[in-house]
Order: structure tokens, then C-alpha cells, then sequence
């Protein structure tokens, strides 16, 4: 599909496109994109003699959608900051955006779920509505992050991100976490560290999806075997 342009929301010298791109109105050149500390891409836009510093997804949501209504956040729907794209891009509510968070918190690798040492079990819990409720306790990081998955369906909804979907650990690669696993390859990591990386990806789906791709590790080299002495 074709790169659409318009003039951007608020900078008439400028415009975006739906690939989040930025270019200079009248000459067509190009504006560098930048990450912020927090990860986003933004741009150095001129108006009215002050330099302002933008985030690239909003410019693309607000010139191509309208404002962002109050109480509001744009949110990226594959989870990557990185990716502006206007089909990456929903208004979700401040709560509805917080059920959609990337990553798993805690000493566990499941969401909802942390270890509680005074108790020497897994305790699982979830925010909502600016409310924290504890689930439980559990003698499993599995049984916890289920109990999590059932809390998260019945308070979040459709916005959930679960620990488990269909019986199995919920993980989709999208062309940017393929990306991003072509890189790590690339520096060379090993299957594990490549794993820990990635959110929700285990040591086994990264070596498939390398072996997919062509790219998998090789076989590490075995010793020649001593030749045996003539009797």
C-alpha cells in the first residue's frame, strides 16, 4: 500500500506519514527520527520560533485520527515503542493501556506473579482501577499465573495479556520481535540469552523459529575420535 502524507496536527511546516515518517512541507526532506529516554521516536519540529520535541506516534495518531479525547493514552497494539505506524496505533483508556503492559513484573517469569518469602509460596496479584488485589497463594508459579489470567479475563477484558492462551505460553512473533530476534542472532548470543531477551519467549521457541528462519546456531563441533592402533 501506498505511503499516505498529510500536513501535520499543529506544525503546518511539516508532515507525516501512516509509516511514521516526518518530512519538511515544502522541500520534502526528511526530519531525523530519535528514541526518547523512554523508548519513543521523536522529532526536533520548528513552530512559531521554538524548537518542540514531539513523539512520533502521537503526530501520527492526532494528524491522521484527531485529538486524543481527556483521560485517554495512544497505545501501540504490538507492544513496541518503536513501531509508529498508524495500524499500531488505538486509543485505549489510562487503565485499559496499563492492562496492556509489556512485561512481567516480579521474581517470576509469569505476569501477576512473585515469590513470597514469608510464606515460601507464589502470590499472585493484579492492579485494577488503580486498586491492588492479591489473588492468592500458590506452592506453583503455574497455578498462580492462571489464577492471574482468570482475575486479568474478568477485570481487563479484551485489553488482558495473559500468561497462558488455549492451554499454551502466549507468544506471537510479529515482524518486530522478528527483528529483533534476527539482531540478536547476529550478535551471536546463545539460544538461552537470546530467550531472556525476548518477553514470553522460552529457549525452545527461539531455537524453532532460528531454524525457520535458516538461522539456527551450529552444531557445536564434536572431538575426532583417536584412530585405533593396528594389532
Amino acid at each position: 500500500m501506498k505511503e499516505r502524507w498529510k500536513t501535520c496536527a499543529g506544525f503546518g511546516a511539516y508532515q507525516v506519514s501512516d509509516r511514521g515518517h516526518v518530512r519538511q512541507r515544502f522541500t520534502g526532506r526528511r526530519v531525523s527520527i530519535w528514541q526518547d529516554a523512554y523508548g519513543y521516536p521523536s522529532v526536533s519540529l520548528q513552530k512559531a520560533g521554538r524548537w518542540l520535541k514531539p513523539a512520533v506516534h502521537l503526530l501520527v495518531y492526532r494528524t491522521f485520527r484527531g485529538r486524543v479525547p481527556k483521560g485517554h493514552e495512544i497505545d501501540h497494539r504490538d507492544r513496541n515503542r518503536a513501531n509508529a505506524r498508524l495500524s499500531n496505533l488505538r486509543c485505549l483508556t489510562r487503565w485499559q493501556n496499563r492492562a496492556w503492559a509489556l512485561r512481567a513484573r516480579g521474581s517470576s517469569r509469569y505476569r501477576g506473579v512473585t515469590w513470597h518469602a514469608a510464606s515460601g509460596r507464589w502470590q499472585a496479584q493484579i492492579s485494577h482501577l488503580g486498586d491492588h488485589m492479591c489473588l492468592g497463594m500458590f506452592d506453583s508459579q503455574r497455578a498462580a499465573a492462571l489464577a492471574y489470567d482468570r482475575a486479568a479475563r474478568r477485570y481487563h477484558g479484551k485489553y488482558s495479556v495473559l500468561n497462558f492462551r488455549k492451554g499454551k505460553s502466549y507468544m506471537k512473533w510479529t515482524d518486530e520481535r522478528v527483528e529483533e530476534l534476527k539482531g540478536l542472532r547476529a550478535a551471536k548470543l546463545s539460544y538461552a540469552e537470546i530467550a531472556k531477551l525476548i518477553p514470553r519467549a522460552s529457549r525452545n521457541a527461539v531455537a524453532g523459529k532460528l531454524y525457520r528462519l535458516g538461522l539456527g546456531l551450529p552444531a557445536p563441533k564434536r572431538a575426532a575420535k583417536p584412530a585405533r592402533k593396528a594389532s
